[in-house]
């Protein structure tokens, strides 16, 4: 049987880090954090921002403008990040 390694270290990173959120009203575990990511059209721009990471299977429906409670905190969904995400295992969002 083939080890699936992106699975296994996306479970063992929820089991440390992951919270309970709620993304369009509904509870999910998620890993927030805080990011200085690339501004898209600005070469070599910078800025913090909030992310999310999520299991694709908690969010098959992942849309652009969503609701995400964090902490108490709403915000949106805003976009996945390029290069970041395992569609297959795992997504990672911008939220604004």
């Amino acid at each position: 049987m083939a080890t699936n390694l992106a699975q296994e270290t996306a479970e063992a990173c929820f089991d440390a880090f992951a919270e309970t959120v709620t993304l369009a009203g509904t509870e999910v575990d998620g890993i927030p954090d805080n990011e200085l990511v690339s501004v898209p059209g600005y070469d070599g721009l910078v800025e913090p921002r909030s992310t999310l990471a999520l299991r694709k299977a908690d969010v098959p429906d992942l849309q652009k403008g969503q609701s995400v409670i964090i902490r108490g905190q709403t915000y949106q969904v805003d976009q996945t990040m390029p290069g970041q995400s395992d569609f297959d295992v795992l997504v990672k969002v911008l939220l604004r």
